[in-house]
């Protein structure tokens, strides 16, 4: 086999490897449906807990439709190692294995540990009838037996585009982050935390997936219109052999 035969069979062999990556990043694998009227949704789920599908009310769509950009990420800050999900919006090396442990009409529940041995993320996904909203917990647990415990940064991020539209009119406030249609009649999407758990709304003017180790990199408030994004930051100090909780809401509004 000639030098440029090889070549090309390698680069054919690469680009493969990539659209089926990009499939499965970007796969509507559960879908978590329900509600009625104002108050119907259709959330979809890939393998690897990312959203990629997000309409409610019905018709309504809330991300990409050709390039889903949804997900997780956090960083080690004893380490400064990022890992990180964004289905279309990029994905880091270093995960392993996604595991469905639950599926229920309204649950999912999926772990996910890192390809080091260091972390396992679990994240369960629950549906509301009452507000149309997805609640995503996300449970981090420290595997790393090197220390007594490490410090994370530990986000959310969701690249919306409301009702289609890439540009949007964004709001950050000290409890969340909404983004509306420029245009009339269309409901928007807010990201909050669910509870009452320390957490920083960051409002992004880029669409790009965030850093976890530098996650207000392109940030904004209180208001701005970008072709932009939704972002949550959530702060935690994890002991070895333990586990820490952020609950995240994205809901109409």
């Amino acid at each position: 086999m000639s030098k440029v035969v090889l070549s090309l069979v390698v680069t054919l062999l690469a680009l493969t490897a990539l659209s089926s990556l990009a499939s499965a990043q970007t796969k509507c694998e559960t879908t978590l449906s329900g509600g009625a009227g104002n108050f119907a949704y259709n959330y979809c789920v890939s393998h690897d807990s990312t959203i990629v599908h997000m309409e409610t009310p019905l018709t309504f769509q809330h991300l990409s439709t050709t390039a889903p950009s949804e997900g997780y990420g956090f960083c080690d800050l004893d380490t400064n190692t990022a890992y990180y999900d964004y289905a279309d919006g990029g994905a880091s090396s270093n995960w392993g294995n996604s595991v469905v442990l639950a599926q229920q009409p309204n649950l999912l529940v999926i772990s996910r540990p890192t390809s080091d041995g260091l972390w396992d993320l679990t994240e369960t996904f629950t549906t509301s009838t009452a507000d149309s909203s997805i609640a995503i917990k996300m449970e981090l647990t420290n595997e790393d037996q090197s220390k007594k415990s490490k410090r994370v940064n530990l986000v959310r991020f969701a690249n919306v585009n409301v009702n289609g539209s890439a540009s949007n009119l964004f709001q950050v406030t000290p409890f969340s982050v909404v983004a509306g249609a420029t245009g009339v009649g269309s409901p928007g999407i807010q990201l909050r935390d669910a509870g009452k758990a320390a957490n920083t709304p960051i409002g992004l003017t880029k669409p790009s997936g965030p850093d976890p180790c530098n996650p207000t990199a392109n940030s904004k408030a209180p208001f701005f219109t970008s072709d932009g994004a939704e972002e949550l930051l959530y702060v935690r100090t994890i002991p070895k052999n333990e586990s820490r909780t952020a609950t995240v809401l994205y809901r109409p509004f």
